[in-house]
């Protein structure tokens, strides 16, 4: 029982740690440029926006029409992943008041979908073979997480973990991309 106790103690340490560091970052937000440029950069990586672009490309660029649709099914599922975590787990926002339209359509903070969608990105460019855009994409995604805590709608565990199952993720679909491709082809997408 001792052990149980030493356990329970030590991770509600560490919850009282990332409350206040989340805090502490989410003071950033109270500069008006800080929060437009935050507001923006969090933005960037919603999943309706990736969606529709990889819906986008797959309408318009015949030869891009299978990996696009398979990085709509892999975004989407990661989507929905992350969304039935949050309904388990239920972990409040840390600043519910600073992320209003959340609350309309995503009480809940643990993981970060922003975080987890972002790292997605990062590890599906790899065999792309351009560093300069993987370099970019490692940059935007540390700087979409940030905005997450700046903003006050994620605890930094809620950032770190997306950011570790989105990798996860896309280190999955990688795996599972020769087989997608193999079957999108043969029903002539």
């Amino acid at each position: 029982m001792r052990g149980f106790k030493n356990v329970t103690y030590y991770l509600r340490r560490i919850l009282a740690f990332d409350a206040q560091l989340s805090y502490a970052l989410g003071r950033w937000s109270r500069r008006s440029h800080v929060r437009k440029v935050a507001r923006l950069l969090s933005h960037s990586a919603d999943s309706w926006v990736w969606l529709i672009g990889f819906l986008g490309v797959g309408l318009l660029d015949p030869a891009r029409r299978c990996s696009a649709w398979i990085g709509w099914g892999i975004v989407f599922s990661l989507a929905v992943f992350i969304y039935v975590l949050k309904i388990l787990i239920r972990r409040q926002r840390p600043r519910p008041e600073s992320g209003w339209i959340y609350l309309l359509t995503d009480g809940h903070s643990f993981p970060s979908g922003h975080a987890a969608r972002v790292m997605l990105l990062v590890v599906l460019s790899i065999p792309i073979g351009q560093p300069v855009l993987v370099l970019g994409l490692v940059l935007w995604a540390v700087l979409v997480a940030l905005s997450r805590l700046v903003l006050g709608v994620h605890f930094v565990s809620d950032v770190l973990v997306g950011m570790i199952l989105g990798g996860g993720w896309g280190g999955v679909a990688l795996t599972l991309y020769p087989g997608m491709h193999s079957i999108c082809k043969a029903w002539g997408f």
